[in-house]
């Protein structure tokens, strides 16, 4: 082990004596990539260190609209809302719960069999957070990933109607998506199109604009507000505690990158509203569709499964199947 430390030793002794001697030169180029290449392994290692946080986001970030907030309106607003509305009434009473009021005879059967058994190990019986514990356990449960599914898939809802809509701008020489260049010359071969062209926010405003007086291009685009939203909405005018309008203009702003042409093209506050509206529209009709796929599947977890069984039945004469649910699988595995 000494021995090689000599050697490196009398090394740089000779080094230094030959730094004045010119046929030495090569000695000391060699003696340099040394501390060269410490320093590249340095590198690499410090690299090491931050990469694997940088993958990890980007994993999770498979969508533009949020697969969280999916799960929030899928869950507190729609499939768990009157769960948890009776839930926290029961909490918050001081008075025992009367069950026959407030619980179905097969959740009351499933309280009395709690009821029994702590009776039989002489537990203490709290009326309320049995109660509480026994809906607790039936609320709808959902996977970790579940909703990157809806997600992706309302990306490309809103990518498809954007482009379609963008498109037909540059072909009109105009700067701000509104509604009108929506149903101008409708893309109904688009692969999507059956989907969202039936839902109620889209169906109603096709029948506003072909009932509406034809305006003037230059009025339409002045009275148009392109105000950028937060990402913190408040309550809309409908009663809905969730909207998407934020993420809509995120995806409208990725888009734009596509040619310098889209990239000039503003987004207006009803085109943002309308694309939310028609997210909501297609989780609500998510919604009963997945109440029927756990009750054939007896469960009460939602799975990626449930959800990709649920577009397949949607998609099921759709020419673009294959096509669209590869995307679909292309981009769940970013």
């Amino acid at each position: 082990m000494e021995t090689p430390q000599l050697n490196v030793d009398t090394q740089q002794v000779a080094k230094k004596r030959v730094i004045k001697i010119k046929k030495t030169a090569p000695k000391t180029e060699k003696k340099e990539e040394v501390p060269q290449t410490t320093e590249t392994i340095e590198t690499k290692q410090e690299d090491n260190k931050t990469s694997p946080e940088q993958t990890t986001d980007e994993k999770e970030q498979v969508s533009i609209i949020p697969s969280s907030r999916i799960k929030n309106y899928i869950s507190k607003e729609k499939l768990n809302k009157e769960m948890d509305t009776l839930i926290e009434s029961i909490k918050g009473s001081t008075d025992n719960v009367d069950l026959s009021k407030v619980l179905s005879e097969e959740y009351q059967k499933k309280v009395g069999s709690v009821i029994k058994e702590k009776e039989q190990k002489n537990e203490e019986i709290k009326l309320n957070t049995i109660v509480v514990d026994v809906l607790a356990k039936h609320k709808y449960k959902f996977s970790n990933n579940s909703f990157k599914v809806l997600s992706v898939f309302l990306d490309m809802i809103v990518e498809e109607i954007t482009l379609n809509a963008m498109s037909e701008l540059v072909k009109n020489k105009k700067s701000i998506i509104n509604l009108k260049y929506l149903f101008t010359n409708e893309q109904s071969t688009s692969p999507l199109y059956n989907i969202y062209s039936k839902l109620n926010t889209y169906q109603t405003e096709k029948n506003n604009q072909s009932s509406t007086p034809t305006e003037s291009a230059e009025s339409t685009e002045s009275s148009e507000s392109t105000e950028e939203p937060t990402e913190q909405e408040p309550e809309d005018k409908s009663g809905k505690t969730i909207n998407f309008e934020f993420y809509v203009r995120k995806i409208c702003n990725k888009l734009k990158l596509n040619s310098e042409e889209f990239n000039k093209i503003k987004v207006s506050d009803k085109y943002q509203k309308f694309c939310s509206n028609l997210i909501l529209d297609f989780l609500d009709r998510i919604v009963p569709l997945t109440k029927i796929v756990l009750e054939v599947m007896t469960t009460k977890t939602i799975t990626e499964l449930v959800f990709e069984t649920i577009l397949k039945v949607q998609l099921f004469d759709n020419e673009h199947l294959t096509e669209l649910l590869d995307e679909l699988h292309k981009r769940l595995k970013n």
